[in-house]
């Protein structure tokens, strides 16, 4: 069985193109959004593939999904749920998918939630001090642990996802 990744977050913080290792070009649809995307990477210390759940964008819809994060929860192994965030700023809209992410899964996730920054590629080097001089940001990475990671927005770079 593979180990599963949950992306959620706001549209804007991700682009979908054919070379987006994670997501693909195909923003998800609540009717295919519980087969996970098999991505080619295979985790070596874990002797496994991983998959994604793609929920970006969903928490901006107004959708009934009570049956389906049951469904998620029994026939994936989740390790992880992402929330993905633009670094350059941090929206009302962006909060509101946390508590989205709580609706629907309940508390019992937080222990398993990670921040995905993700930037513009021409922005690159850029990312770490906007990360460093933002408030908000800062007390969004404490308030989970610390457990972040950053990335361009294109999700192309091999590198940057399997670090």
């Amino acid at each position: 069985m593979d180990l599963t990744v949950v992306l959620f977050g706001n549209t804007s913080a991700v682009q979908f193109l054919q070379h987006n290792f994670l997501l693909g070009e195909t923003e998800p649809n609540i009717e295919d959004v519980a087969i996970p995307r098999r991505i080619p990477f295979h985790l070596k210390s874990f002797g496994r593939c991983v998959s994604v759940i793609n929920l970006i964008g969903l928490q901006e819809r107004t959708l009934n999904l009570d049956d389906l994060s049951g469904q998620l929860l029994i026939e994936n192994e989740i390790v992880a749920f992402v929330f993905v965030v633009r670094l350059s700023q941090l929206t009302d809209a962006d909060e509101e998918g946390i508590k989205w992410l709580q609706t629907v899964f309940d508390d019992g996730v937080f222990p398993f939630l990670m921040i995905l920054f993700t930037y513009e590629s021409e922005e690159g080097s850029d990312s770490l001090d906007d990360l460093k001089n933002n408030p908000a940001l800062e007390r969004l990475i404490k308030t989970y642990d610390g457990r972040y990671h950053t990335c361009s927005k294109k999700m192309n770079i091999r590198s940057e996802l399997i670090q």
